[in-house]
């Protein structure tokens, strides 16, 4: 690794927030099956319906709880979002490395932002990266209702290069989703692949992303090391 990541031509890396930078899996489920129970649906029902965080939870109820009243349905999310802001926020924790991580590319003038998919906890993403620690490293946070469509489109990162001041060419993208991958791509930076998130390495593999990272202290190496992408993608 170089002695200062002004060796590099990276000035600015755009990372996911859930599963990336946050692990907020038990933040989110606790929240659910706490919502659902204040509904009337008993704490083993409720469990099953968390087992999968990955799709977006009013999603996952109406697929699995058909019968449910559209009524009923917002209520439950109603109150889903009231106890994640007032209560399991606080039960989200840095990823291992993360403050590191942002801490040295900070010393080293690398610019970080956030772009997430977050809709429904939108209200809760700055305190939770307050809580953490992270908040003072984040220069520019990007959410869906800041663009007109969401990851997959890269709306959110082109949103993001603009207030970090730096060209597609000057960033990466780190992300633990395919939609992660794809956006990074289709703005033109590069995409790395956060395989100890929500989505393993064989499951993105598909997506073709340039680099892969199974922990944050990976990523230092592929922003400050100079490697060429396509090198970076047939490492570990």
């Amino acid at each position: 690794m170089p002695k200062s990541l002004f060796d590099s031509n990276y000035k600015a890396v755009i990372f996911d927030l859930d599963g990336t930078l946050i692990d907020s899996l038990e933040s989110f489920a606790a929240a659910q099956i706490k919502a659902l129970v204040e509904n009337g649906i008993d704490r083993h029902s409720a469990a099953e319906l968390t087992n999968d965080v990955r799709m977006p939870f009013d999603r996952r109820l109406r697929a699995l709880k058909p019968e449910l009243e559209e009524e009923k349905i917002r209520k439950i999310l109603a109150d889903y979002v009231r106890v994640y802001n007032t209560e399991t926020f606080k039960l989200a924790t840095p990823m291992e490395g993360a403050k590191h991580l942002l801490n040295t590319l900070e010393q080293n003038s690398v610019k970080a932002g956030v772009v997430t998919s977050r809709s429904l906890l939108e209200a809760a993403i700055v305190p939770t990266l307050e809580r953490v620690g992270l908040l003072s490293y984040i220069s520019s946070i990007i959410t869906p209702s800041d663009v007109a469509k969401p990851k997959p489109e890269p709306y959110g990162h082109l949103l993001s290069l603009k207030r970090l001041s730096v060209s597609a060419s000057s960033a990466a993208g780190v992300g633990d989703s395919p939609e992660d991958i794809i956006a990074s791509k289709k703005a033109g930076i590069l995409a790395v692949a956060f395989t100890s998130g929500f989505y393993s390495r064989s499951e993105l593999k598909s997506f073709n992303p340039d680099a892969y990272a199974r922990s944050l202290s990976e990523i230092l190496p592929i922003v400050a090391g100079g490697c060429t992408a396509d090198k970076q993608a047939t490492g570990r």
